[in-house]
């Protein structure tokens, strides 16, 4: 404060007020001690003014000093305020770059233990192509022997062939030669003086031309042989490929057909939801429907059920771990698969009284009422949530089934009565008993247990303060069913094809043994 002071100056300017106050106090007193002298006074006043009014300037600048310290202060508060903010949003944007990268990372994990999964299906179903191509490397080995000597025949036949024509040339050159002579000859001879040279030179031509007329004969059936050998070389190359081929498409075949094997038992399976004989206690669906037909204009809206008829599992080609989702969906849902469901209160106290009547027994019921739309449930808690490969991606109950014909009604009430939509599946128990010690109580009120897969038995993990517990449930049969009927047709028709295109390698495999065959006689 004092080097403030003395810096602006104020400090001169509060001794100089001193002085006026004081000069004032004086010409006061000497006003009093001298009345008769106006002037003086008149003048000793205006001089007084003069130090009062800068006074006033004085403290007039120290405020305005002042004013301008305050509006430096918030100048730089400012400044700094918009550090602070540009800062926060840099972090923000990083933060953001971070969960991004996160998900990214969870999405390439995810593909890739897919693509792990893919790759150790290929290795088994080529371990047991090789196991079941093993019984056709014999008889193979035996066609590649033949084939050898077959081979070999031929190259011996090509290079008799090679001498032969070596031989024709030369007696073809030599008959050429003769000619000439014979034409010198002719020439030459007037007279039947050289008449026996000249016949000796004929001889020699008749005897060249016969014995080329002999090769000729001889040449034609080794020629063919040799191009019957060739084309039977070639043909057994061919049925050597259509061989593989059709051992390539039968394993296609049996892998299809296992495929449509296990899709198939899925659905014969045990189609309890289906089947309007199954019963409750001593009454069946079918005469539970018929009694609530009776009486169907008295309800504001029909009820409809079981929910579990309405349940279908989001498929999958492992029918392991289809069988043990079905089960986590079944361990969830409970009761809600074999309940009825109505709209009103009225209706299901109608219900009842109808159920009571009838049969002295009431099937469990929900009531919800009817909308049109489905609830949009929360996010998914573990979205861009990093785990452990060995522990396996988590998975929400409700992402494992589909409601029949999208239904916002039923989807609503199994919402509401079973939260599929708040119990999570991961790994084995101690990964599950893990992630559970792991999460924060932001997440943990969004989640009411968590249920696992990679064990024999199932079981479901809570956590209640600091205790994580899991204890294991009972295992129940498979009731609910996925909607395999696309992959099934896929499956017929790819199977249909793989079946055709066998049908036609087999043709192709026979005409060639025959063609073999056939090549084979006419070489020996």
């Amino acid at each position: 404060f004092k080097f403030f002071m003395q810096a602006s100056k104020l400090s001169d300017y509060i001794s100089s007020l001193n002085d006026a106050k004081e000069n004032v106090f004086v010409a006061k007193e000497q006003q009093k001690q001298t009345k008769g002298s106006f002037n003086q006074i008149k003048e000793r006043y205006f001089q007084c003014k003069q130090q009062y009014d800068a006074l006033i300037n004085t403290e007039k600048q120290e405020h305005n000093i002042k004013n301008w310290i305050i509006a430096e202060k918030w100048m730089r508060y400012n400044e700094e305020a918009g550090k602070v903010n540009r800062y926060e949003d840099k972090v923000q944007r990083a933060q953001s770059k971070v969960t991004k990268g996160k998900e990214q990372l969870q999405r390439l994990r995810d593909d890739m233990n897919k693509k792990m999964e893919i790759a150790m299906n290929a290795k088994n179903e080529l371990q047991k192509k090789q196991s079941a191509s093993e019984k056709y490397i014999t008889p193979i080995n035996g066609l590649k022997a033949k084939m050898a000597k077959l081979d070999s025949e031929r190259k011996n036949m090509g290079r008799n062939a090679s001498s032969k024509r070596k031989f024709v040339d030369q007696s073809r050159r030599k008959i050429r030669d003769y000619q000439k002579q014979y034409d010198q000859c002719v020439k030459q001879l007037q007279n039947d003086e050289r008449g026996r040279k000249l016949a000796q030179l004929q001889r020699q031509i008749n005897d060249g031309t016969q014995k080329l007329n002999q090769y000729r004969n001889q040449r034609e059936p080794l020629q063919q042989k040799s191009e019957k050998t060739i084309e039977m070389k070639d043909n057994e190359d061919k049925l050597n490929r259509r061989m593989n081929d059709r051992h390539s498409k039968q394993n296609e075949v049996s892998g299809l057909q296992s495929q449509l094997s296990g899709v198939s038992q899925q659905n014969h399976r045990s189609e309890l939801f289906a089947d309007p004989q199954m019963k409750f206690r001593h009454i069946t669906v079918r005469q539970i429907r018929a009694e609530l037909q009776r009486y169907r204009s008295k309800f504001s809206r029909p009820p409809i059920g079981p929910l579990g008829e309405y349940i279908k599992m989001v498929p999958d080609q492992d029918s392991n771990k289809l069988n043990r989702h079905i089960q986590i969906v079944q361990g969830v849902l409970k009761n809600t698969l074999y309940s009825f469901l109505v709209n009103t209160r009225a209706d299901l106290e109608l219900f009842k009284k109808i159920m009571r009547n009838k049969f002295r027994y009431v099937p469990p019921a929900l009531q919800w009422d009817y909308q049109d739309r489905p609830f949009q449930i929360e996010a998914n808690v573990f979205d861009g949530y990093r785990t452990r490969d060995a522990d396996g991606p988590i998975i929400r109950v409700v992402d494992m089934f589909t409601v029949k014909d999208n239904n916002p009604w039923i989807y609503n009430a199994i919402i509401t009565n079973a939260t599929p939509e708040r119990v999570y599946a991961h790994g084995t128990l101690n990964g599950a008993k893990r992630l559970l010690q792991e999460l924060d109580q932001h997440k943990l009120k969004r989640i009411a247990n968590i249920m696992t897969y990679r064990e024999e038995r199932l079981y479901v993990v809570k956590r209640k303060g600091s205790t994580v517990s899991g204890n294991p449930i009972r295992s129940t049969n498979p009731i609910l069913q996925s909607d395999t009927s696309q992959f099934k047709a896929w499956l017929n028709q790819e199977l249909s094809r793989a079946t055709n295109e066998l049908t036609v390698i087999n043709q192709n495999i026979n005409e060639l043994r025959r063609f073999v065959q056939q090549s084979k006689q006419q070489t020996q």
